[in-house]
């Protein structure tokens, strides 16, 4: 196998890598090895203020997301009470819009009625008085 180096001590193989005992870490820089080769374990002690305020702009974030779904979900209730209400709206219109129609059905029927009978007692402006206070009351 190309490149093995051997341990001083026990004179066994080892791969390309060589075993190193002693590291000494330094403030403020990635810590390295004596082969200037920077670990995992080198670089997040090195980083972790870095770290830690990526952490902290995941949490809020992450309560972005939260205080957003809620806004959703209340804009969505109102969105459903407004539809609702509407609907309630519209049904009483229509009600009212047919009780009005209704009206004008039976007031045509009476006016049809007294075109045909011609009543000589009563005048059409008595007629017309006694029809708007039926009206009135229905």
């Amino acid at each position: 196998m190309k490149g093995l180096i051997q341990k001083a001590d026990d004179n066994l193989p080892v791969t390309d890598a060589e075993v190193v005992t002693d590291v000494q870490p330094v403030k403020g820089d990635v810590v390295k090895k004596q082969d200037d080769k920077p670990t995992l374990k080198d670089a997040v002690v090195s980083n972790f203020p870095k770290i830690l305020d990526l952490a902290s702009d995941i949490l809020d974030i992450i309560g972005t997301k939260v205080k957003t779904s809620a806004e959703i979900a209340k804009m969505e209730q109102t969105r459903l009470n407004l539809i609702a209400e509407t609907e309630k709206y519209v049904k009483e219109y229509e009600a009212e819009t047919h009780r009005k129609l209704s009206k004008i059905d039976k007031v045509s029927l009476m006016l049809r009625d007294y075109n045909n009978c011609v009543n000589p007692k009563m005048t059409s402006a008595d007629f017309t008085k006694v029809i708007s206070d039926i009206i009135e009351k229905c």
